[in-house]
């Protein structure tokens, strides 16, 4: 099984950071004994950081990467791996896209190969990336300098 990585879920955007191996690795520890989520990127001010307090709740996404695969695809559409595809893990969607090419990122290899096709009909293999991403963002609340993970239900909150 590959290791999964984590994000606070409210860092996605255009500029997503690079997931890390813990949500405890998003906690930064300030002056003072306080805690705070680590930046989303290294330009913002300190002033703006999400400073955490017992009782927060945070919630975060997971991905796993499933490596790399040579994609063949031709001009009628049809393609074809030179490996397996994996299977997309539980609670997880899995994505297929370019390497280095975020923007030919897609959740099916049928579609991927119609969208290669229709912005290019030259047959070609390329390098393609598999992972996955959590369907739902998993809740963690914030108590004594560490995350928890909270249960299906906290406060009428689901996840």
């Amino acid at each position: 099984m590959t290791a999964r990585r984590w994000l606070p879920a409210d860092y996605q955007d255009e500029s997503i950071p690079p997931p890390r191996p813990s949500v405890d690795d998003w906690i930064v520890t300030l002056p003072g004994d306080a805690y705070a989520l680590a930046p989303c990127n290294d330009t913002i001010n300190p002033e703006d950081q999400w400073i955490l307090s017992d009782g927060d709740l945070v919630k975060f996404d997971w991905t796993e990467d499933h490596g790399v695969a040579e994609f063949t695809v031709r001009e009628d559409g049809t393609w074809e791996l030179d490996v397996p595809a994996p299977e997309a893990p539980e609670g997880g969607y899995l994505i297929v896209a370019v390497q280095y090419d975020w923007d030919t990122m897609n959740d099916g290899l049928e579609a991927f190969a119609a969208a290669l096709i229709e912005g290019d009909p030259t047959p070609r293999t390329v390098t393609i990336v598999f992972y996955s991403w959590s369907v739902r963002s998993v809740s963690y609340l914030f108590r004594n300098g560490k995350f928890h993970l909270v249960g299906d239900t906290i406060a009428g909150l689901r996840h």
